[in-house]
């Protein structure tokens, strides 16, 4: 470095010469840059995010290995049954609760007498099929599930074998082919990962089997509550279509008396009818046979479990609780607008 020059060695035989009023403005552009935080922070922040990226990672595959040991859905031994088991809950939606017809006229016994036929002919049978079919597949796990655990026991002496991960076989018989020490380490580590896999698979059979039946009970409360938004569109078809004549739900006769007009049925009979239809669903929902119950899989469900109850799910759910508000009121609804328009008739 001289007055008029600064000489910078990038390796033995080459350097850079820089005249130093450049390098004294390099310097300071340098210098103010790395007053900025993004420039003077740049380097203990890269370091940082590059670690923090890693741990991250470590914490994702972390806690990813532990929902991979107890999801269903990432285990190839249920992911068959499972998916089967949803397309058999998934045909109770197609389940025909009520016994209903867009704009068709129903007497007041009659429109009874059809639900409750309904549900004894049709609705409950076809519960009690999809249940065999849940239960048969269930009943097919756990037999399998079984035997591979019972066929691991037999084959290991002592569980503390499993941790022996040398590549030297001590049980080699007379004859076997000979294997490499890599081989071998890498076959015991294989064997002990399967033995774990498969007695751990085994004590999940409780949970998958309660998980099936939560599905099952889910399914049917869900029905219940899209029978009643049928219901309802139903009764409320006569305002919302666009026919010219819409001949509504039920029938009635009216009468005029000297003081005032009667209907036959009445208000309070038609809101009997359609709330023990209502009532007839709920009823069924919570009738259907309960894979919990079945004595097949009571040695897997070792341990306590709270039972969930459809009839309450049904009942506590808000939405349900609206929409039979919403059926009483469309009845309260056209019987007052029925007394106005009988009106004009009693006073010609």
């Amino acid at each position: 470095m001289s007055t008029f020059v600064f000489c910078g060695t990038g390796n033995r035989r080459n350097g850079t010469f820089t005249p130093l009023e450049e390098w004294m403005r390099e310097k300071y552009v340098f210098l103010l840059l790395r007053r900025i935080p993004f420039f003077g922070n740049y380097y203990t922040q890269k370091s940082f995010n590059i670690w923090r990226k890693h741990i991250g990672q470590r914490h994702f595959d972390r806690v990813r290995d532990a929902l991979v040991k107890k999801l269903f859905f990432a285990k190839p031994a249920f992911l068959a049954a499972l998916c089967q088991i949803c397309a058999h809950v998934d045909k109770l939606s197609e389940l025909a609760m009520l016994n209903l017809t867009t704009n068709r006229l129903y007497n007041y016994d009659e429109f009874s007498t059809l639900q409750t036929e309904q549900r004894l002919a049709n609705v409950s049978p076809a519960m009690e099929v999809i249940t065999e079919k849940v239960q048969e597949i269930l009943a097919t796990i756990c037999l399998e599930a079984k035997k591979q655990a019972k066929i691991y026991r037999e084959s290991v002496r002592d569980e503390a074998e499993l941790d022996d991960t040398i590549g030297v076989n001590l049980h080699q018989t007379r004859g076997s082919k000979v294997q490499s020490m890599v081989s071998i380490k890498q076959e015991k580590i294989e064997r002990a990962k399967t033995y774990r896999r498969v007695v751990a698979e085994e004590k999940m059979l409780g949970n998958f089997i309660r998980l099936a039946d939560y599905m099952f009970v889910e399914g049917l409360a869900h029905r219940a509550i899209t029978a009643a938004m049928e219901l309802l569109s139903v009764l409320d078809f006569c305002r919302s279509s666009t026919d010219k004549s819409p001949k509504g739900v039920f029938l009635t006769t009216v009468t005029f008396g000297e003081t005032a007009i009667t209907f036959t049925p009445d208000e309070a009979a038609i809101l009997h009818v359609v709330n023990n239809a209502m009532d007839g669903v709920v009823q069924v929902v919570q009738s259907a046979p309960r894979i919990l119950h079945m004595r097949v899989f009571l040695p897997f469900l070792e341990t306590k479990f709270n039972e969930i109850n459809p009839h309450s799910i049904v009942k506590m759910t808000p939405f349900f609780s609206q929409l039979r508000e919403a059926i009483d009121h469309v009845v309260r609804s056209d019987f007052d607008e029925a007394r106005k328009y009988s009106q004009v008739f009693r006073k010609l």
